[in-house]
């Protein structure tokens, strides 16, 4: 927008989100914890996240539904690639 020549209004932007960092830290812990099958990765493993959250004093449905946000995106990035591996069948 500054580039635009527009001035940014910062009762537009979204309020601070203290939660961001936090989860981030909390899935670089996790990333190792994969499920993994036949197919690749099916999923975290959320026994190991659910002592670290406990051990962090935070919400456990809020912050494992953060992660389930991070977990669901990642591998639906997976299965866009293993789409585009296939072979086409044309």
């Amino acid at each position: 927008m500054r580039n635009a020549g527009m001035e940014i209004d910062p009762s537009d932007l979204p309020p601070g989100m203290a939660w961001e960092a936090a989860v981030w830290e909390l899935y670089e812990r996790m990333q190792t914890q994969w499920r993994v099958g036949f197919g690749g990765r099916t999923g975290l493993d959320y026994n190991p996240a659910i002592k670290l959250i406990e051990r962090y004093g935070w919400d456990l449905e809020l912050a494992l539904d953060l992660l389930g946000v991070i977990e669901h995106t990642i591998l639906e990035e997976d299965e866009k690639k293993r789409v585009e591996r296939q072979p086409s069948q044309t």
